[in-house]
């Protein structure tokens, strides 16, 4: 009986919401399907290894994480473009 019900909530509900056109039965039955939204992420941290909180900073800091990691020129040895098949 109960895999039943897991069944209709997940398949038959939003199928059906979709085939009369019912977008919001389409999402509600999506949601319950996929079940509750867990918002997870990881601290962002300074270079000294501190969590930084302030949303302001922690947008600041991406930005120099990026500028730095794309400041880096790659060399690459000719030899090795060399044995790159084009395709």
């Amino acid at each position: 009986m109960c895999s039943q019900l897991l069944e209709r909530s997940i398949y038959v509900v939003p199928s059906k919401a979709a085939d009369t056109g019912n977008i919001k039965g389409v999402f509600d039955g999506i949601k319950t399907a996929i079940g509750p939204r867990v918002n997870k992420s990881a601290p962002i941290k300074s270079e000294s290894e501190r969590p930084i909180t302030d949303k302001t900073k922690q947008l600041e800091r991406w930005v120099e994480h990026y500028s730095e990691m794309y400041a880096t020129e790659n060399k690459v040895h000719q030899s090795v473009l060399d044995e790159i098949e084009l395709q």
